[in-house]
């Protein structure tokens, strides 16, 4: 009887777009984040952190201002930015970025 292979865990990669609160964003920047998960595809999660709502997660990156946008693979950080991404120009540069560490 042969045992089976352990499975590993999926590969982690997550875009953070560190935000301040909702309030203060207009209602076009959620139309960009639908078309750059879109575009994105899989293999990277796009996850809107508000202020707000999780402000020790916020403060725990020390964006140098808000909006901010942070690559993460495994918890370790690959790319940063201040402003949200241009959800057409963006994505192939962030694929790019993990195409390496992505099997």
């Amino acid at each position: 009887m042969q045992v089976p292979k352990a499975q590993s865990p999926p590969v982690a990669t997550v875009l953070l777009l560190l935000v301040a609160p909702l309030k203060n964003r207009c209602a076009a920047a959620a139309v960009d984040l639908v078309a750059l998960q879109t575009r994105l595809g899989p293999k990277i999660q796009v996850l809107l952190v508000d202020e707000a709502t999780h402000p020790a997660i916020v403060r725990s990156f020390a964006p140098v201002r808000l909006p901010s946008s942070v690559l993460l693979h495994q918890g370790t950080e690959l790319w940063r930015q201040n402003g949200l991404p241009n959800a057409t120009k963006m994505p192939a540069a962030l694929l790019a970025k993990i195409e390496h560490i992505a099997s």
